[in-house]
């Protein structure tokens, strides 16, 4: 006959682990905000594009020969299969996209959950620093507008720096690639594999077997990230926008008028997230070269770059990203500190007060961010089933009105030249 001992022992065993504790948390804050909104049309600008040319990829057109964006083409793709899913119909896209978009910030808090506890084998860390995603109100808040890159680029940056520090070559390449297939800023995450491969593999081949690999994986994802353009002989535009435009046309803020907006959308515990993440940059480079610490130098390097990147950024969506490549070091931070409690008990109190914090930030980021629908005419263009307009020229962005004025091209039909060079010379002369 089992005895009491025997008995709470087996509870122990079946007690929920960290990580499904840490899910089951932020799936709730997630539906807590997204549920009552679900219905609305509540799509934002740059979702708006996003859906619409997604839409485009479903009927056949393809964005970027007929819908200007500057955004790399994953995005629509996505949106595309979607669509293609769900027969074309723009309410059940939308559902299906929104899904997609919840579960990626989900798994954005796994990822990090699982990379902290891999390095520190602290579960409470890992909790914190998992959950500090969700500290910036408008992870959250933003989601019911529509898909965003930031929420994709991030998920594939983590990705990629675990794959990296479970030295998974190909995977790595693979889910790099999709960052910054994605949006342009997460290509950091490939200089810092490739500088990490450099660093710690300097002593292997040239053509040594992790080498290969991630370079394999990034040559696949691009391959079959631009071949329908390829294949349709259109990349002239695809690369016109997505990399001459942002390039040319670029329209950041500094750092004096970017500093105030990001404060004011972070609010106190973003601020308070952020600085901790700091903390955790110095603490992970105190262990860059340790043996058994592969990865270290990648998160220190995500998490620097996203951070100096937000000196030029205007804020919003930006700072998801931001956030989401400093929560791994938020959690090294936290691993940093003395507890004379096991790992076990301290995970409830830590992870009730980060609840709380989340909370708080949500229903202040609520009145500090509000909610920035887009123009009525662009979001029916999409709900009425109109995706497959000619005119590309649909939002106007600054970037579409600085290549017209430098072109002097007037026809709002045209995204771009038939050839790059011929583009640049209208543009450069």
């Amino acid at each position: 006959m089992p005895t009491l001992r025997d008995t709470l022992r087996v509870g122990e065993r079946q007690r929920p682990s960290g990580l499904a504790v840490t899910l089951v948390i932020s799936l709730l804050l997630v539906l807590e905000r997204v549920w009552p909104r679900l219905y609305g049309h509540a799509l934002t600008t740059d979702p708006a594009v996003y859906m619409a040319g997604g839409m485009q990829f479903a009927h056949g057109q393809l964005p970027y020969v007929h819908l200007w964006d500057i955004k790399p083409p994953a995005i629509h793709e996505t949106v595309g299969l979607a669509a293609l899913v769900t027969g074309r119909n723009p309410e059940l896209t939308y559902i299906v996209v929104l899904a997609l978009t919840v579960t990626t910030v989900i798994a954005m808090v796994g990822t990090t959950f699982r990379l902290v506890e891999d390095l520190t084998g602290d579960a409470a860390a890992a909790s914190v620093g998992a959950l500090s995603l969700l500290v910036y109100p408008e992870t959250i808040q933003m989601l019911t507008g529509g898909p965003r890159v930031k929420y994709f680029a991030a998920a594939f940056t983590l990705a990629a720096v675990y794959c990296y520090r479970l030295d998974r070559p190909v995977a790595t390449g693979v889910t790099a690639g999709l960052a910054a297939a994605y949006w342009q800023p997460a290509v950091l995450v490939v200089v810092g594999v490739a500088v990490g491969v450099v660093v710690e593999d300097r002593e292997s081949p040239r053509l040594s077997r992790r080498r290969v690999g991630i370079l394999g994986g990034l040559l696949a994802t691009a391959a079959v990230v631009v071949a329908p353009w390829v294949l349709t002989g259109k990349l002239t535009p695809l690369v016109g926008q997505t990399v001459l435009a942002p390039v040319l046309f670029s329209s950041g803020a500094g750092p004096a008028t970017a500093a105030p907006n990001i404060a004011a959308r972070l609010g106190w515990f973003g601020v308070g997230a952020v600085g901790f993440g700091v903390v955790g940059i110095a603490v992970t480079l105190r262990r860059v070269g340790r043996r058994d610490e592969r990865g270290v130098w990648l998160i220190a390097f995500v998490g620097a770059s996203a951070l100096g990147l937000t000196t030029v950024q205007h804020g919003g969506s930006d700072l998801i990203w931001t956030v989401a490549m400093l929560a791994p070091c938020v959690g090294l931070a936290v691993a940093q500190f003395p507890r004379r409690l096991p790992i076990g008990p301290t995970v409830i109190p830590v992870t009730l007060l980060l609840v709380g914090l989340v909370i708080v930030g949500a229903l202040v980021g609520g009145v500090v961010g509000g909610d920035r629908y887009t123009d009525a005419s662009l979001a029916d263009t999409y709900w009425d089933g109109k995706s497959t307009a000619a005119d590309c020229h649909w939002r106007m962005s600054g970037h579409e009105r600085a290549y017209i004025e430098r072109t002097g091209v007037t026809d709002r039909d045209t995204c771009w030249g038939t050839r790059v060079d011929e583009g640049l010379d209208a543009i450069l002369g």
